[in-house]
C-alpha cells in the first residue's frame, strides 16, 4: 500500500502576494510623500521663527515619528527631522527609515511609551520577514552544535594545556586523525601509556556526553521554536481556512439554490436526478431518464430563444410603423403650417394696400369738404329777408363706419374689392 505524501505550503496565492506587494508599495510612497509636506512646513516654520527673532538667532528642530502598520506583514517606518547648524547655509532634512520590525531599528527592540501590553497576534517575528534578530538568533542555535573540542581549540584552551604538559596524547592524535581520519598510526598508540590512554577515553567520553546533550538541547530549543512559531501561524491559518470555508459553502448553498429552481422549472418533480439514482435501478434506465430530461430542457430552452426572437421581431415592427408614421405626420404638419403662414402673409399684404387706398381717399375727401367750407361768393350778398329760398346745404362726410370685413362660413376673411369700400366712405348729396 503505497503512502500518500502531504505537503503543506503557506506563502499564499500569486494574487494575494501582489495585492500586498501593491499596499506596502503604497504605504512607502504614502510615507515619502507626508515626509516632503513636513519637511516644507518645518522649514517654512523655521524661516518664520528665525524673521521674527531677528537674523542673529538660530531655531532647531528635531524629532522622529513612528509610523506602525499592524498587518499580518508588520511594516514599520520612522521619520527622523535632521537640523544641520553647522552646514552653509543650514539645511533642514527629513529621514525616512524602514525599520526590521515594529519598533526596532538596527536590530535594537524600541517599545514606544504607548504600546499596549497585549502584543498583536500578527506581531510575531514568524510574519515579519527575515530580520536581523532572527539570523542571529538562528546563528546562536547553530552555535551550539559545534563539538566541544573545536571551541577549546579555537579558543586556545587546549594550546593552554599543552604548555602545562599535559594533554600531549591527544595532540597527537588529533593531529594525525586530521590528517589520516581513516588511518592512524599505530606506532602513537603503542608509545602512549596506559594512563594517558585512561586519560584520553574519558576526555573524549566527557566530549561525545556533552556533544550529545548540546545536540538535545539544540534540537530541544529548535522543536519548541518551531511549535512556537507554528501555534503563532496556525491560529492565522485557522481564521483564513475558517473563511475559505464560510466562502465555499456560501457558494455551494448558491448553486444549490439554483439547480433546485432549475429542476422546478424542468417540471422533474420532488425527486431530484441524485434521489433517482440512488434508488437503484438498471443503468440503462437511469441513462435514458438523464437524457429524456435534457432533451426536455433544450426544447424548453429552444422554445424560449423562439419567444424571444418573436418577440423581438413584432417590437421591431412596431417601432419602424411608428417611426414612419411619425415622420408623416410631423411632415404634413410643417407643410400645413408653412401653407397657411404663407396665405397669412399674403392676405395681410392685400389688406395693408387696401387700407392704404382708404386712407388716401379719406384724406382727399377731407381736403375738399375744407375747401368747400371756407370758401365764399365772388357777388353781393342775397337778401334774405325778401327770399324764401331755403340756404344751400354745406356737403359733409356721413358720419357712417366701414362696415367690418365679412368672413367666410369656414373661418376665412372675404377679400372687400376697393370700389364697393370708397363707395361705402362717399358722402351722400
Amino acid at each position: 500500500m503505497t503512502t500518500p505524501s502531504t505537503s503543506h505550503s503557506v506563502a499564499g496565492s500569486d494574487a494575494t502576494t501582489n495585492a500586498q506587494a501593491d499596499k506596502d508599495a503604497f504605504v512607502r510612497n504614502s510615507i515619502a510623500v507626508t515626509a516632503e509636506n513636513l519637511k516644507d512646513a518645518l522649514a517654512d516654520l523655521k524661516r518664520q521663527c528665525e524673521a521674527l527673532e531677528g537674523s542673529s538667532s538660530k531655531v532647531y528642530i528635531s524629532g522622529s515619528i513612528t509610523v506602525e502598520v499592524r498587518t499580518p506583514v508588520s511594516q514599520s517606518h520612522q521619520i527622523s527631522v535632521v537640523d544641520d547648524l553647522e552646514a552653509d547655509p543650514p539645511s533642514l532634512g527629513v529621514v525616512v527609515k524602514q525599520l526590521d520590525k515594529a519598533g526596532a531599528v538596527n536590530g535594537n527592540t524600541k517599545v514606544p511609551s504607548d504600546a499596549p501590553s497585549a502584543p498583536s497576534p500578527y506581531s510575531h517575528p514568524f510574519f515579519a520577514p527575515a530580520s536581523t534578530n532572527l539570523i542571529d538568533l538562528d546563528r546562536a542555535l547553530e552555535s551550539d552544535l559545534i563539538p566541544r573540542r573545536k571551541r577549546k581549540r579555537d579558543d586556545g584552551e587546549e594550546e593552554e594545556s599543552n604548555m602545562n604538559g599535559q594533554g600531549s596524547a591527544r595532540k597527537r592524535l588529533r593531529e594525525d586523525l586530521d590528517d589520516e581520519p581513516m588511518e592512524a598510526d599505530e606506532k602513537d598508540l603503542m608509545d602512549m601509556s596506559s594512563k594517558e590512554f585512561q586519560t584520553l577515553l574519558s576526555e573524549l567520553r566527557d566530549d561525545v556526553q556533552e556533544d550529545t546533550t548540546a545536540g538535545l538541547n539544540h534540537l530541544q530549543r529548535l522543536l519548541r521554536r518551531w511549535r512556537e512559531q507554528w501555534r503563532e501561524k496556525n491560529g492565522w491559518l485557522f481564521d483564513y481556512f475558517k473563511l475559505q470555508h464560510e466562502e465555499e459553502r456560501r457558494k455551494k448553498q448558491w448553486f444549490e439554490a439554483k439547480f433546485k429552481a432549475l429542476e422546478d422549472a424542468l417540471g422533474t418533480g420532488d425527486t431530484p436526478i441524485e434521489d433517482e439514482l440512488a434508488e437503484g435501478g438498471e443503468v440503462a434506465d437511469k441513462a435514458h431518464k438523464i437524457m429524456a430530461q435534457f432533451r426536455n430542457l433544450s426544447n424548453q430552452i429552444r422554445w424560449v430563444e423562439d419567444c424571444r426572437r418573436i418577440a423581438d421581431e413584432a417590437h421591431d415592427i412596431k417601432e419602424d410603423n411608428w417611426r414612419i408614421t411619425s415622420a408623416t405626420f410631423h411632415d404634413n404638419s410643417q407643410q400645413r403650417q408653412q401653407s397657411h403662414e404663407n396665405w397669412v402673409k399674403a392676405e395681410l399684404k392685400k389688406q395693408g394696400n387696401v387700407l392704404t387706398q382708404v386712407l388716401t381717399e379719406v384724406r382727399g375727401l377731407s381736403n375738399l369738404t375744407m375747401s368747400l367750407k371756407w370758401e365764399t361768393p365772388t357777388g353781393p350778398a342775397p337778401n334774405t329777408a325778401s327770399t324764401n329760398r331755403a340756404p344751400v346745404p354745406i356737403p359733409r362726410m356721413a358720419k357712417s363706419r366701414a362696415p367690418p370685413f365679412p368672413t367666410l362660413p369656414d373661418g376665412d376673411v372675404q377679400v372687400v374689392p376697393r370700389n364697393n369700400i370708397a363707395r361705402a366712405n362717399r358722402p351722400s348729396s
